[in-house]
């Protein structure tokens, strides 16, 4: 027809009124993420635009075809958990409030500001999560009341985190390379 709504595809619905959506692409450029978050719960979906075929070509899991997409999910939602993603050589960079701890009601207590984690980038890695370090093998963002995440920003070789230390805003020089999983580029 000449409809050209006829030729649009949903990806994704959110029925919950309580979340709002928001989408974003990776720093890359490689990803497409679709953000789901409530005032405590937040999850977030995604869908690889490197292997995107949206004529008819051949398509593999988790992608778009002329009449649908795919998405798929880096963390299921969990109470009172929040996060955010960014991805960067391989790897999901993860700033969140979750800790491994459990409130008296069975759901994350989460932390006071956000964590730094990482991870391989692929669906439903909550379980692959572990803290960044420094060169020190220090964990950098803890979550403590101390130091507080606001934003990260990945680039070749080190990512610049954004924030607060003793209530100073602060820029942090995240450096890669020699963390478990990285790579040299």
């Amino acid at each position: 027809g000449t409809d050209p709504k006829e030729h649009d595809v949903m990806i994704f619905e959110e029925l919950d009124d309580t979340y709002w959506v928001s989408i974003a692409k990776s720093s890359d450029r490689r990803y497409l993420f679709v953000d789901c978050s409530s005032a405590e719960t937040s999850e977030v979906h995604y869908l690889d635009l490197t292997s995107r075929t949206m004529d008819g070509g051949a398509a593999t899991e988790g992608t778009c075809t002329e009449t649908s997409c795919e998405l798929q999910c880096v963390a299921k939602r969990r109470k009172r958990v929040l996060y955010e993603v960014e991805h960067r050589n391989g790897r999901w960079l993860i700033s969140t409030n979750y800790s491994n701890e459990m409130g008296e009601d069975g759901n994350n207590k989460p932390t006071a500001n956000f964590r730094l984690m990482s991870c391989e980038a692929r669906p439903d890695s909550e379980d692959g999560w572990v803290d960044m370090k420094d060169e020190n093998e220090e964990i950098m963002f803890t979550g403590d009341e101390e130091r507080a995440l606001d934003h990260v920003q990945p680039f070749r070789r080190h990512a610049v985190a954004v924030g607060r230390e003793g209530g100073i805003p602060r820029v942090w020089i995240v450096r890669f390379g020699g963390a478990e999983g990285e790579e040299e580029d």
